[in-house]
């Protein structure tokens, strides 16, 4: 039902067997986690609670339990839709609530919704410093990565993800090395067309002693696997998992495969499909791209655009990679357009992003050469 329908379709379900386990901490987790991908806040915080009532060091309770606590903090529907109401809010809470990292969260994620990650990381770094117990220290890393990654420090997010795999590993909370090896592999095939990383963590999740519980893994190791190189194997993963998930693995292979038409097939049930945005605004800019490399440039501008619309979201931390190169394409394609101040304005926009960015990121080299060649001509 969850799969099909979305998480609160399940959720009554979930409470009637809380009757039964009432003190069993992965129900009362995925009831919590259920609430939390159903917007119900007050409800996901209230189960959380209790898991860490029964278990203070339960890693991936603790995890959520924060993330929940910065969402509310970054919904200006509850701070009478000002955005700046809420980050001081968030700020408020946080000085009130010296030892509680989730608001230290909210601050972040408040910043994130602004654009504003330079603010964010500088708030970060002097969280970190401040901060000792090694659970806080992992999800201030984890919102630090997103920073570093949206603003094109690759190699420092990268770092970040190194150490929390590491810790992950120790704890045997292996679909954190999982999602830790996938951005990581993202990041440096975007940053310097390495696939190896990819490669390397599809190596590893094959060598794991169990299979990581977390939502959805089938397609999301379907999907790391097209991003190798080995589409044979992909396919062939999804066909022996069946899943509701497989749409939306199946139009990002497609697309990655330079198959855009069955990709675009694919686009109406993803989007209709209960994804958060962040998975849906993969799906948009996958099939952008593989329209842009196909020379559709109108259908690709609208799927990027879409995929844009979609990408600082409050999931955003979750996929940093795809919102500074839609920028790029869409720069080049009013370039291709002929539209030259549009082209500038995406331009610029990904070199402000990027204005501490590692040097040798092959987009931000391709993106100087090119603002040069517009001042030139």
């Amino acid at each position: 039902i969850r799969q099909s329908q979305g998480f609160a379709a399940g959720l009554p379900i979930l409470h009637e067997m809380e009757k039964y386990y009432p003190n069993d901490k992965e129900m009362l987790f995925n009831i919590g986690d259920w609430a939390f991908h159903s917007q119900d806040l007050k409800t996901a915080l209230a189960y959380f609670e209790k898991v860490l009532a029964l278990d203070p060091n339960h890693l991936r309770t603790r995890f959520h339990y924060d993330q929940a606590v910065a969402v509310y903090y970054t919904r200006p529907e509850y701070f009478g839709g000002d955005r700046k109401r809420a980050l001081a809010e968030a700020i408020k809470a946080r000085d009130a609530n010296p030892d509680n990292i989730a608001y230290s969260g909210a601050v972040t994620l408040n910043y994130m919704e602004m654009g504003q990650f330079e603010e964010a990381i500088a708030d970060l770094q002097k969280v970190i410093s401040g901060v000792s117990n090694p659970q806080d220290l992992m999800q201030a890393r984890t919102w630090l990565f997103s920073n570093y990654a949206f603003t094109g420090r690759y190699r420092a997010a990268m770092e970040i993800l190194r150490q929390g795999a590491a810790e992950a590993r120790a704890q045997q909370e292996y679909g954190m090395v999982v999602l830790g090896g996938y951005f990581n592999g993202q990041l440096a095939w975007r940053g310097w067309g390495d696939r190896s990383r990819i490669r390397e963590a599809v190596q590893e999740i094959q060598a794991l002693p169990v299979t990581p519980q977390i939502p959805f893994f089938y397609p999301n190791y379907a999907v790391m696997m097209a991003l190798a190189g080995d589409f044979d194997g992909a396919w062939a993963s999804l066909d022996a998992h069946p899943n509701p998930g497989n749409i939306v693995a199946e139009s990002i292979i497609h697309s990655l495969a330079g198959e855009c038409q069955e990709a675009a097939e694919g686009i109406d049930p993803v989007m209709a499909s209960p994804a958060p945005d962040f998975v849906k605004s993969q799906v948009l800019y996958t099939l952008g791209e593989c329209l842009f490399d196909h020379g559709d440039l109108d259908r690709s501008a609208e799927m990027l655009e879409k995929s844009q619309s979609m990408a600082l979201s409050i999931e955003a931390p979750f996929q940093p990679v795809y919102y500074p190169r839609s920028l790029l394409l869409l720069g080049k394609i009013h370039e291709a357009r002929g539209q030259t101040a549009q082209a500038r304005k995406y331009y610029r926009q990904l070199l402000d992003l990027w204005k501490n960015a590692d040097a040798d990121l092959q987009d931000l080299l391709e993106v100087r050469q090119r603002i040069a060649a517009l001042d030139d001509a």
